[in-house]
């Protein structure tokens, strides 16, 4: 099993995706490499989550991934439909690839959103500034046989 693989391919399934409110349409690819510093992305940031290691070397875990999308929000005159714009692409993105093409991936499901106006802090040339964010909870599910489990 390989996190950085499971966040890479969980931001494979947001690649090049399209927004439009307002007659307008953003486009934006997601990366679990999180930038130094952003006007408008889509983040992929690193988990958190349970380990188990069941009878027989198995792994169960289950891993808790953030999928955000951020915006500058001096650069966007109409926040919150941008938001609810986003959301709505986002959660069909993400329900697209459930087991993100991973033979350890049992599955992978949304459980949770937040959308807020100044949700978020996140850097933006050297200052830590508030950000909107559509924010989606990824739960992803590994199983897999482990040969390095002793007793």
């Amino acid at each position: 099993m390989d996190l950085k693989a499971i966040a890479d391919n969980l931001a494979a399934c947001y690649t090049a995706v399209s927004a439009t409110y307002g007659g307008e349409t953003q486009t934006l690819t997601a990366t679990a490499d999180l930038p130094d510093t952003i006007d408008r992305a889509l983040l992929v940031y690193p988990p958190s989550g349970t380990l188990s290691l069941a009878v027989g070397s198995q792994r169960d875990d289950e891993y808790t991934f953030r999928v955000l999308y951020l915006q500058d929000p001096l650069s966007t005159p109409a926040r919150v439909g941008w938001l609810y714009a986003w959301f709505g692409v986002m959660r069909d993105k993400a329900e697209a690839n459930m087991d993100l093409g991973l033979s350890y991936v049992k599955w992978c499901k949304t459980i949770e959103v937040r959308m807020e106006l100044d949700g978020e802090p996140y850097s933006y040339n050297g200052v830590f500034k508030q950000l909107d964010v559509v924010d989606i909870t990824h739960v992803v599910k590994v199983q897999e046989t482990v040969t390095t489990a002793a007793i």
